[in-house]
């Protein structure tokens, strides 16, 4: 089996093979660096951090099923995750006007004030360790990535309308 130090960068049926592990590897190191290092002075973690920032670019008050189609969780685990934030202030559990058994969530004044104070940790903390990348760098990296995401989430799509 090939370690990614062994990684032959010349050869594309390697490439093929170790991007998707490095991936997967990159999202797991950067969600556990994003709970400890920027959401964990916040009592966040990536996932409480993803759902406030959807609802506050919702704008109005969503259903449960509905945000959790937006940030990709399943229903007893966006529960949880809501039971939390609602707890701490920071998000709004209330009926539908229109369908009673519907509940809808929206982000508090306190979850957006607290957004800002991570965000701003957040920005100060990606400014420091990226100082020393060219921009152009990082714009391909950012590309790419794009690239990537779009790909995966076609797949995703495709395979849903074949089940």
């Amino acid at each position: 089996m090939m370690t990614l130090e062994d990684l032959n960068l010349e050869d594309r049926a390697e490439l093929e093979v170790a991007l998707p592990r490095l991936l997967i590897i990159a999202g797991e190191v950067a969600a556990r660096a994003g709970d400890l290092l920027i959401f964990g002075p916040f009592d966040l973690n990536v996932a409480k951090y993803s759902l406030l920032i959807a609802l506050s670019h919702m704008g109005e008050p969503v259903s449960m099923t509905e945000i959790g189609q937006h940030v990709l969780r399943s229903p007893s685990n966006l529960t949880q995750l809501v039971d939390h934030l609602e707890q701490r202030g920071l998000v709004r559990r209330s009926a539908s006007t229109h369908d009673r058994r519907v509940n809808l969530l929206d982000i508090t004044d306190v979850g957006r004030q607290l957004l800002r104070q991570v965000d701003e940790h957040y920005h100060a903390s990606m400014r420091e360790s990226l100082k020393d990348h060219r921009t152009e760098e990082l714009r391909q990296f950012v590309a790419g990535l794009q690239e990537t995401i779009a790909g995966s989430l076609q797949a995703l799509q495709s395979h849903k309308k074949h089940l």
